[in-house]
């Protein structure tokens, strides 16, 4: 399954909450993605919270009003990768390149990884201008794959246990360890995503 890009980004924001500098948004997400997240300061990631999701209407979440909503991602774990789709709905053309971008997993134990970009030659190295999108496909790093209690999944160690690399068993504990993903693109643009797991179960 690809990802898909949304066709319109609906916001609704309250005037109470405006209060606190917090705002509530809607954002068209389709349902095979795991998380979704904009641009912002890093400082305001843990002001960015989704608080619903459904099919009919995507994600609604909570931000502050420093987030740019014009620009947005979102995320899928597939198998042993991470496939990560940008999508530009502002007026500006983002850099992003092999040596200047970087993924970063945070996981509910308070670690970090460095996701594998592969060889620089395959990395998609094109800038993503307005009203476009781009998808890029990350590995997960040997050291990473320890903390679900498996060795590197390339490796002879994961053969007796094969059903578990091919299987939703994988997919789901690692989903489900990751606590938030923090893509930098040319080393300027900061995008915050975070799952949207717990929130698939509340559709109607």
């Amino acid at each position: 399954m690809n990802l898909l890009n949304p066709k319109s980004l609906v916001r609704t924001i309250f005037s109470f909450i405006l209060l606190f500098s917090l705002s509530f948004f809607c954002s068209r997400l389709a349902p095979v993605n795991d998380f979704f997240g904009v641009k912002m300061p890093v400082n305001e990631a843990d002001k960015f919270k989704i608080i619903s999701y459904s099919e009919e209407d995507g994600a609604t979440y909570q931000g502050s009003l420093k987030m740019d909503t014009d620009i947005y991602g979102y995320a899928e774990v597939r198998g042993k990768m991470l496939q990560l789709k940008i999508i530009n709905e502002s007026e500006e053309t983002i850099t992003s390149n092999f040596i200047t971008d970087q993924t970063i997993v945070f996981t509910k134990d308070n670690k970090k990884y460095l996701l594998n970009k592969g060889e620089p030659t395959s990395y998609p190295n094109q800038s993503i201008k307005p009203n476009s999108s781009k998808e890029i496909m990350l590995q997960f790093p040997n050291d990473f794959w320890k903390t679900v209690g498996m060795t590197d999944a390339n490796s002879y160690d994961a053969d007796y246990r094969d059903e578990f690399w091919t299987g939703l068993n994988q997919i789901n504990l690692v989903k489900n360890n990751i606590e938030r993903i923090k893509v930098l693109l040319g080393g300027k643009i900061t995008i915050i995503l975070k799952p949207i797991i717990e929130t698939k179960n509340e559709e109607k």
